[in-house]
């Protein structure tokens, strides 16, 4: 039922916006700096102009870190993150828009011990904020644009005392798909 109601919202939300809303979809990759590993994510954007030269858009995404750890302490080690960010979005320029943004993060850990030790399983789930700015390239492709994207994340994945990272910085590329 709640799988239904999500999509459904959404047409719902994209009926009822002004004729001026963009709605995108957002597919991108990186680098985890911290944690060393790479990531995919997907999300979308539901954006308003603010003035001439200023749109606010309001970004959900979720995304898959993977991460590169010593398999004698832990077996299928899995850290996802789910965002969601307010995205400040100049587009004064044809040709370039620098953006800013800030949110929260949900970092969800899971994981089992390795053959060494106990073979228990176990999990966590930890909130923090998300500091992000970028560029997108409006003008190179007429359904959408690419963009580069740093961001500065408080979340800390960790697992018990085996395996503990700090905040994150993560360094990524995407497309943002308007429709």
């Amino acid at each position: 039922m709640k799988t239904t109601l999500l999509p459904l919202a959404f047409c719902a939300a994209a009926l009822a916006a002004p004729a001026d809303a963009q709605f995108a979809f957002v597919p991108y990759g990186g680098y985890n700096t911290e944690i060393g590993g790479f990531m995919v994510g997907a999300g979308f954007e539901y954006a308003l102009p603010v003035g001439e030269s200023l749109s606010l858009g309001v970004r959900p995404t979720a995304e898959f870190h993977a991460i590169d750890i010593d398999e004698s302490l832990l077996d299928n080690f899995d850290y996802y993150q789910l965002n969601a960010d307010l995205v400040g979005r100049f587009t004064g320029s044809e040709a370039i828009a620098p953006y800013v943004g800030l949110g929260l993060a949900l970092g969800l850990v899971s994981y089992d011990i390795g053959e060494d030790n106990s073979g228990d399983s176990d999990s966590s789930t930890e909130v923090g904020l998300n500091l992000l700015g970028g560029v997108e390239f409006p003008g190179v492709f007429s359904f959408g644009a690419p963009f580069a994207q740093a961001r500065y994340t408080t979340v800390a994945p960790e697992a018990g005392d085996l395996v503990t990272y700090g905040s994150q910085l993560s360094v990524f590329g995407g497309f943002r798909i308007v429709f």
